[in-house]
């Protein structure tokens, strides 16, 4: 596992160098008032405003108002506590899967981007996605 110093570090050389290019914004970035080149944002500011998106996100309200209730049993102690902790472990068990999928992520980018003809594969990977939409159809 790479330290967290460098996954920063990795994540900020690969943001800058390949977002800029085809976003117009980047990870750890944000536009300026005129819509100027982009100004650095501090990682604690990206994470602050990710908070507070999820916490004014009204999906999240509802799922939790429809979805943890199931779960929770008031003859087994107070119900803010098991709400709590069930909302801990789903707030755990979805950083631990984020986890998971960035590693993944990364990895198979490595992978592509070592091998020969990795556009290809992308390309055809997008290709099959795209078939596999438009033949199992939509909302009719």
């Amino acid at each position: 596992m790479l330290g967290a110093k460098h996954r920063r570090k990795l994540l900020r050389s690969r943001s800058q160098a390949s977002c800029q290019s085809e976003l117009p914004f980047s990870i750890g970035s944000a536009t300026t008032a005129e819509g100027g080149a982009p100004t650095p944002v501090s990682l604690s500011r990206a994470y602050r405003q990710a908070i507070v998106v999820q916490l004014l996100n009204p999906k999240v309200a509802l799922f939790f108002l429809a979805f943890l209730p199931q779960f929770v049993d008031p003859a087994r102690g107070p119900v803010w506590t098991q709400v709590l902790v069930l909302g801990a472990i789903l707030g755990a068990l979805g950083f631990l899967m984020d986890c998971l999928y960035a590693i993944v992520s990364a990895a198979a980018a490595g992978r592509l981007r070592s091998k020969r003809g990795g556009g290809k594969v992308t390309g055809t990977v997008y290709l099959v996605l795209g078939a596999a939409a438009a033949l199992t159809g939509g909302r009719h």
